[in-house]
């Protein structure tokens, strides 16, 4: 939702408060931002022993101080590392393995909710 008359594709941060029974609550900041996309996953394949690093090639990403940018392959989660705003470095602690020929879906998230991605 934005004022009448301003751009619907702005992007920024407003604070986020809510009033309950005549006292304010301070959510901090809601960030609104451009829509991510995942474009490409580099490398396609991994080690046998369950771990491992991929570049995730994209738009629009962004590493929000309050919220934590995540990854995800199969449904092990991983960390986020932004390297611009078209790649993010993943870093997967433990990957479930599949048997050949099979593949885990690769996902991303700004805040490691939301995810993106192949299904």
């Amino acid at each position: 939702m934005v004022w009448p008359g301003k751009d619907l594709s702005s992007t920024g941060t407003v604070k986020f408060k809510v009033q309950f029974d005549g006292a304010w609550t301070d959510f901090g900041n809601f960030h609104y931002y451009r829509q991510i996309e995942l474009h490409d996953v580099s490398p396609r394949f991994g080690p046998a022993d369950g771990h491992g690093i991929v570049t995730l090639n994209g738009a629009n990403f962004v590493d929000f101080k309050e919220a934590e940018l995540g990854c995800k392959i199969g449904e092990n989660i991983g960390k986020g590392y932004l390297i611009d705003d078209s790649q993010v470095r993943c870093v997967v602690e433990h990957i479930d393995l599949v048997n050949q020929g099979e593949t885990l879906p690769v996902m991303i998230a700004l805040n490691s909710y939301s995810w993106v991605g192949e299904k």
